[in-house]
């Protein structure tokens, strides 16, 4: 992001590190089916199950991406001499394991589509896999007065729809 001012060397940046956005393209050619949850959907819609190449209980930071938007408008609006800090995390500061995010989007297929996917993971995972803590520091959005909203059904079901219309799946197959 960018601020300038009358002259073309007067701009300050500041520098946004995104955690894992949720969210629905806007077509389906778009390169993001290889976001988690972007694939867990298109799984769930496509074969009527979830397959996980790990145990799940990895950490990641969800982030749903009408809250990035909120966050960057309000970025892009603010005086940027109020900006005492440059860089900004942009995420909910809330982890949350792989297997839990793939049962959440189990229970929103199930509400939203009609059935429930089955859900494949590696029991006791790979040789290599880490199951640290996650903690993404978003307390400077927190100082700017920005609160996220942490329920992201409302995107997971946006992105189950957008799934199901996409690839025009009969879901029949699944109930």
């Amino acid at each position: 992001v960018l601020y300038g001012s009358e002259t073309e060397s007067d701009f300050t940046g500041i520098i946004l590190r995104l955690s894992n956005v949720i969210g629905a393209p806007a077509h389906k050619d778009v390169n993001c089916w290889m976001l988690l949850i972007n694939d867990l959907c298109r799984q769930a819609v496509t074969t009527g199950k979830i397959v996980l190449h790990s145990s799940g209980m990895q950490q990641r930071d969800f982030i749903a991406m009408t809250e990035v938007c909120r966050f960057l408008e309000h970025l892009t609006l603010c005086d940027s001499k109020t900006l005492f800090d440059r860089t900004f995390n942009i995420g909910s500061g809330v982890s949350q394991s792989v297997i839990k995010t793939a049962e959440l989007i189990q229970e929103r297929c199930e509400l939203i589509l009609g059935f429930r996917p089955e859900l494949q993971r590696l029991e006791n995972g790979s040789a290599n896999e880490k199951h640290e803590i996650l903690e993404l520091r978003t307390d400077r959005l927190a100082k700017m007065g920005l609160q996220v909203e942490l329920d992201n059904s409302i995107e997971i079901d946006s992105l189950l729809m957008f799934c199901k219309a996409s690839y025009n799946k009969n879901l029949n197959d699944y109930i």
